[in-house]
């Protein structure tokens, strides 16, 4: 059977989403959220979204990305390149398809530049880490093709309808060492902005600034103050829109492990509880943070392999 290959159609989106949710079947996604993350990122670029069309239909695609807009302080990050996505019809694989689809890519890629390929971890609209330990054909595929495993992550969440906290206890214990929790006030704007850049990066920051460009912050934000009226920490949900996510959370590194990460994380779930949001969840994270949300409740739901690729020159 005769297979050829071209880039993302719009015409070809519902035999696309039919396939995604076939075969990813633990990512699987909308229409609208094909639109938001994928087709409205000013990165996309339809000839690193690659097709694989037999009998008139979609069997297979690959979806690459390369940044064409900078990253705040990343910027073009211009020797990277990143593959999100790949899935095969099940009764067309095993015929070269994902290989040649994933071979183009990474060709295009290294044409525009890419000296390595990160699969999945795309800031700010990946969909996972990395790859769910689940998809054994997958870590297996990409294994063969050069990929290597350089560590693990984990997604995580709680269940919040016996979740019980003395948050009152929680703020009065935080006053008496001289740190007020509270939810976000727009004086504070500059200071957190300059906390989250200076602590932890671009991308916190970003967050940050989106919430207040919302009107949301005072809702989704709580901030740590020292005596000196500065921030030292804060926490955050609904970074990508859903009520439900939490996270980042950060505490300044001078004050970390006495016990205000706990303070806040508790006051955030404090906070859930009373709106009636009785779950929440993040999306990654790894090491011995793992164990500090576990003493909250939280539990892991998913965990991934994380995989890069140096490119041949």
């Amino acid at each position: 059977m005769n297979i050829t290959y071209q880039e993302f159609s719009i015409d070809r989106l519902e035999e696309i989403l039919q396939l995604w949710n076939q075969e990813l079947v633990y990512d699987r996604i909308s229409k609208e959220r094909f639109f938001e993350q994928i087709l409205y990122d000013e990165n996309f670029n339809s000839q690193l979204f690659k097709l694989a069309i037999a009998d008139n239909q979609v069997v297979g695609f690959v979806y690459g990305i390369k940044r064409q807009v900078p990253y705040l302080t990343r910027g073009l990050e211009p020797t990277r390149g990143w593959i999100l996505q790949v899935a095969v019809a099940q009764s067309w694989k095993r015929q070269g398809i994902a290989k040649a689809l994933v071979s183009q890519v990474e060709e295009d890629l290294q044409t525009a530049g890419a000296t390595e390929i990160t699969l999945c971890a795309f800031s700010p609209n990946y969909f996972a880490p990395g790859i769910d330990l689940r998809y054994t054909e997958g870590l297996a595929f990409f294994k063969a093709l050069g990929y290597l495993d350089k560590g693990d992550a984990v997604s995580m969440g709680a269940v919040l309808t016996n979740h019980e906290v003395d948050v009152e206890s929680i703020l009065a214990e935080k006053r008496k060492q001289g740190i007020r929790i509270m939810p976000y006030e727009d004086r504070y704007y500059a200071k957190i902005l300059e906390f989250a850049e200076a602590e932890f990066g671009g991308g916190w920051h970003r967050n940050l600034l989106l919430a207040m460009q919302a009107g949301e912050a005072s809702e989704t934000i709580f901030l740590a103050v020292d005596e000196d009226d500065q921030v030292i920490g804060f926490t955050m949900r609904k970074i990508d829109g859903n009520d439900t996510r939490f996270g980042p959370i950060g505490v300044s590194s001078k004050i970390r492990s006495k016990g205000l990460g706990s303070a806040l994380l508790e006051v955030m779930l404090d906070d859930l509880i009373k709106r009636g949001i009785y779950y929440t969840f993040f999306l990654w994270t790894h090491g011995k943070t793992i164990d500090f949300y576990r003493k909250h409740g939280f539990e892991i739901y998913r965990t991934y392999e994380l995989s890069r690729k140096e490119l041949k020159k």
